[in-house]
């Protein structure tokens, strides 16, 4: 079913090849499976479509009651299960479901569709970490450029900005490698952390009074030189770049 809704083009892939059925039973296996965080106690009654879901089912077994309906169907219908029938023949199908017109026996067909379509959509452009978007390939389809911690030096550029996306896990390593980068520096009188106007009076009257001080700030390091008039050629680096501000995807 999930290639009859995503059909595998030339700029992406198949929802099977992209691991959406692994995503999909992860899920149903997990909290979201068992209704975890959503209201399942009853009444239970048809409700307007603006109320969303009112049935008695949690979804793992909303999903086993709809399949099995959904190839009771079929098998009526057209003499095989769903997975047997032809491609345009399951499109029909899926058409029919999703006007809400198929009669399963159990479930609203309409409603089932809307569940399946949302979750599949979850699935493929959802980080790898779940199981889907396989190789990062759907965000590649789009531009997305997934769990980068840090845009701000791309976003007043004009033109179009590719970047290579970034997974959850991959994220993680880069983080990891740069906690192992932090080092020891050499002893000193004190130490204060953030250097804004308390910090700065601060460190002033301390270094008077001959001691001394390291101030730690956000960012990265600054000399005087750095904020030279002639050094200056973009009037955008600090308002509007975040030239000062810390690039959260190189450091912590």
């Amino acid at each position: 079913m999930v290639d009859r809704l995503i059909p595998a083009t030339g700029m992406g892939s198949a929802p099977l090849r992209a691991g959406v059925p692994t995503f999909l039973d992860r899920a149903l296996r997990a909290a979201h499976g068992r209704g975890e965080g959503t209201y399942m106690q009853g009444p239970f009654a048809t409700g307007t479509s603006e109320q969303g879901y009112q049935l008695p089912l949690e979804p793992h077994e909303f999903y086993r009651v709809a399949l099995r309906d959904l190839d009771e169907w079929s098998g009526a219908a057209h003499g095989a299960p769903f997975a047997a029938m032809s491609p345009g023949t399951q499109d029909d199908a899926l058409r029919l479901m999703q006007s809400g017109q198929m009669a399963l026996a159990s479930v609203p067909s309409g409603l089932f569709f809307g569940t399946f379509w949302f979750d599949v959509c979850a699935g493929y452009f959802a980080d790898p970490i779940h199981g889907g978007n396989r190789d990062m390939a759907a965000w590649r389809m789009i531009g997305l450029p997934g769990a980068r911690t840090d845009l701000r030096r791309n976003l007043p550029l004009d033109e179009r900005v590719d970047l290579a996306p970034v997974s959850l896990v991959q994220a993680m390593a880069r983080a990891r490698r740069i906690a192992d980068m932090a080092r020891n520096l050499p002893r000193t009188d004190a130490v204060i952390v953030g250097l804004g106007w308390t910090g700065a009076i601060a460190a002033e009257e301390l270094t008077e009074a001959g001691l001394s001080v390291v101030a730690l700030e956000r960012g990265p390091a600054y000399g005087q030189e750095d904020f030279a008039t002639r050094r200056m050629h973009d009037g955008l680096t600090y308002s509007v770049r975040g030239a000062l501000a810390q690039p959260l995807d190189r450091t912590t």
